[in-house]
């Protein structure tokens, strides 16, 4: 899957078309972005934080295992609606 994002990514840019991307942590975003037309989304435990009414700053502290965060929301709210789109995972 890498390969093909990275022949995406560079056929795009070799055609000057703009990629157009998403840092969510939510479906809800995430369902507008893909009617969009949406190349890629950027997953961010930060964004858990702010949607949980803490600061994006508690991806500093220790209130959960990030990587076991990220991972939980990926699988269980994000891959079920973009079986498609790439999704990276980021850690704050």
């Amino acid at each position: 899957m890498a390969t093909e994002l990275l022949a995406k990514l560079q056929h795009q840019r070799f055609l000057g078309k703009h990629l157009l991307g998403l840092s969510t942590a939510t479906g809800m975003n995430l369902s507008a972005a893909m009617t969009a037309g949406i190349d890629l989304i950027l997953l961010l435990n930060s964004g858990k934080f702010r949607q949980m009414g803490r600061s994006s700053l508690g991806g500093y502290l220790p209130f959960t295992n990030a990587n076991h965060q990220i991972a939980a929301i990926a699988k269980e709210e994000l891959l079920p609606l973009t079986p498609k789109v790439p999704l990276i995972l980021g850690i704050h």
